[in-house]
């Protein structure tokens, strides 16, 4: 629903956007991700990974090279944070040691 708003948005006003919808679908998956990354929900990870799907080959595609770049750097981390957490969360704890 917040994309179908913010695309229709960006379509009503175009000075506002490139390429409106799959501008909507990064601005609203990029509050999506950044509210469950606030609120320790773990699938942020995924709103992050479905955010750099669009945005790598968007920018890609409309000549932004160098944004497309620093999208794959930030899936990339993304992995390596979403590996690092699975990691951590499924090594048992040793008794006695602080959590």
């Amino acid at each position: 629903l917040g994309t179908l708003a913010v695309g229709g948005l960006f379509t009503a006003f175009p000075s506002l956007s490139w390429d409106p919808w799959p501008d909507a679908y990064i601005f609203v998956g990029t509050i999506v991700a950044m509210y469950a990354q606030a609120k320790g929900m773990v699938e942020f990870w995924f709103a992050w990974l479905l955010v750099d799907l669009v945005g790598v080959p968007l920018n890609f595609a409309n000549g932004f090279a160098f944004s497309g770049f620093v999208y794959i750097i930030y899936g990339a981390l993304v992995l390596w944070g979403m590996r690092d957490w699975w990691l951590r969360t499924r090594t048992p704890a040793l008794e006695g040691a602080p959590a």
